[in-house]
């Protein structure tokens, strides 16, 4: 892609320096006057997904919109440690970052977001009034079931590399329910963070969200998952501003049965970044 401007830079949050890029449109004659935080996936998710993401946010320059991409503390370049980072510390740094984008442009602000990073956005949104929409791609809406499904993904990752079984799930919870970080493909998950993703219930949260909201569902099959069937009726009776789109497409992040299948799905996605950009441009232009 060409004459792209992208500013790396760090902001500080809280005493600790966060990594953020700055996706600024190609020229002035397309600046749509919206900004777009992107909000990362979790973990392995977030690193699997990271060359997608960056396909996404030069396309919506490209388009016209401000774009922000960010590490949060704990991850990638940003300052902290994994182990120390919580849902509580993501939904800050996201709004942190909403707001240096507000600041900078004067902009109304689209939180995009990805599995975890998507039920973020959620909690950040019903918080933040400089938030003018929701861009979701899968977002999670059972968090205990996402975290076993982590879990397993663990111990068939460390039992393979031992040819024998040496690790359980049971372990692993006991380790978090007693106040131990565990190693999850590398990334060492913290107990708060685990405990605020047991205790976090996504359909009572998503209750305080009054934004235009587009969410799309990712997979192989043309049907949408009961769980947001299930979200978007909850959305529906409280906002005339919601769709819900089934997209056909590879996924690109963890298969918990095989965690580097994805990696050979990194490209291609045309449909998905097509139809994110039109419902994004439907949001933006409803007001």
């Amino acid at each position: 892609m060409n004459d792209l401007k992208e500013v790396p830079f760090f902001y500080e949050v809280e005493n600790t320096k966060v990594f953020a890029v700055h996706h600024a449109p190609i020229s002035p004659e397309k600046d749509r006057g919206v900004g777009v935080v992107f909000c990362a996936p979790f973990a392995e998710e977030a690193a699997i997904a990271q060359r997608i993401c960056v396909d996404f946010a030069r396309i919506l320059a490209q388009q016209g919109y401000h774009v922000l991409r960010f590490d949060y503390r704990g991850c990638g370049d940003s300052g902290g440690e994994f182990s120390e980072a919580t849902v509580t510390t993501h939904v800050t740094d996201i709004h942190a970052m909403a707001n240096w984008l507000h600041q900078q442009t004067s902009y109304p602000v689209c939180l995009f977001g990805l599995r975890l990073g998507a039920t973020l956005a959620f909690l950040a949104a019903g918080e933040d009034p400089t938030v003018h929409s929701l861009l979701l791609w899968e977002p999670i809406v059972r968090p205990t079931q996402y975290m076993n499904n982590f879990l397993r993904t663990q111990v068939l990752a460390r039992n393979m590399i031992n040819g024998e079984v040496v690790e359980s799930r049971d372990r692993l919870r006991g380790q978090l329910e007693a106040g131990q970080s565990v190693d999850i493909l590398g990334f060492p998950l913290g107990a708060q963070c685990y405990r605020e993703l047991l205790a976090l219930d996504v359909m009572q949260c998503v209750k305080t969200v009054r934004c235009a909201i587009s969410i799309f569902s990712i997979g192989k099959s043309g049907n949408i998952p009961k769980e947001l069937r299930e979200l978007h009726e909850l959305l529906q009776s409280m906002t005339n501003e919601i769709a819900v789109e089934r997209v056909i497409d590879q996924p690109f992040w963890i298969d918990p049965n095989d965690p580097w299948r994805e990696l050979r799905f990194w490209h291609g996605h045309e449909s998905l970044f097509e139809r994110s950009v039109h419902r994004l441009e439907g949001m933006t232009q409803s007001d």
